[in-house]
């Protein structure tokens, strides 16, 4: 039997949104490593944010860990402070997660997190708009706007600001499963 990966996501809770995860790797009909992870808002695992939808990948190290659960990451595109899920430690290459719709562009907004990118283009999708700004590693990073008619005065090569809240960026290892 050759080698393979079994897994298998489960969504408890209606409000609380709880996501188990197993993972089971099996070869020659026997399990190496059984892991599960129970994890609740925030997303507690790499491979998890790549199975629960569209995500914002920002790349870098860990510069400084906080007492409040947060850690300082340093990208190329910026230092963000995030939700340290898993305890990462200064010097840890690491991967911060963002969802679309969690990030807004800044105007002037107070955010925990800014950064500044250049449009790469739009995608109009009925009442929402997605922005598609440069990202790392060949990652486009994705804005999700209503589409109030806004939109339009972003062009393509022109720099943005957008801004998102620590608590939702989420700080999780960077590894063979999250890496692409």
């Amino acid at each position: 039997m050759s080698s393979k990966l079994s897994i298998i996501l489960t969504i408890v809770g209606v409000a609380a949104l709880t996501v188990a995860l197993i993972l089971v790797a099996v070869k020659q009909e026997q399990a190496e490593k059984v892991v599960r992870v129970e994890v609740d808002k925030r997303i507690g695992e790499d491979v998890v944010a790549t199975f629960v939808g569209e995500n914002n990948p920002f790349y870098g190290r860990v510069i400084e860990t906080l007492a409040d659960g947060h850690a300082v990451v340093d990208t190329t595109l910026g230092r963000i402070r995030g939700v340290n899920a898993t305890w990462r430690v200064v010097g840890d290459n690491v991967i911060v997660f963002v969802r679309p719709e969690r990030c807004k562009i800044a105007e002037g907004a107070d955010f925990d997190n800014v950064i500044e990118s250049t449009v790469d283009r739009l995608d109009f999708e009925g009442a929402f708009v997605n922005l598609f700004l440069h990202g790392q590693r060949g990652k486009d990073i994705i804005v999700h706007m209503t589409n109030d008619g806004r939109a339009l005065e972003f062009q393509a090569g022109m720099s943005v600001k957008f801004g998102f809240s620590v608590d939702n960026a989420t700080i999780l290892p960077e590894g063979e499963l999250a890496a692409d």
